[in-house]
């Protein structure tokens, strides 16, 4: 499992699921190079800062429940607008990504 894939199942636990995995990677590849790489850049960091936000050297995958709030609550009150609307980002990206691969936009 990738760091983005990892990222989908914390921040939409329910739902995410490999073929959540495949919308996505076909997302990155739609994109522009340049934003997909934004992005992917964005999951790593999100994966990996608790070692310098709440002092764990562990992946966000691997946090305890307590902690895990605690860092989700700094990327949602952070003071940075950037830092706030990366988290954002996040959670948009997986919620797409989840209900994204069920949706046909040519339905009506």
């Amino acid at each position: 499992m990738n760091s983005v894939h990892a990222v989908m199942k914390i921040i939409c636990p329910a739902g995410t699921d490999e073929s959540a995995a495949v919308f996505l990677e076909d997302f990155f590849h739609r994109i522009p190079l340049l934003l997909a790489l934004g992005i992917r850049i964005l999951f790593w960091f999100f994966y990996w800062l608790p070692c310098l936000v709440v002092r764990r050297f562990k992946p966000v995958t691997q946090l305890d429940e307590s902690v895990l709030e605690c860092y989700l609550g700094w990327w949602e009150q952070n003071r940075f607008y950037f830092i706030r609307e990366g988290f954002n980002t996040l959670k948009t990206i997986a919620l797409l990504a989840r209900v994204g691969k069920d949706w046909d936009p040519h339905v009506v």
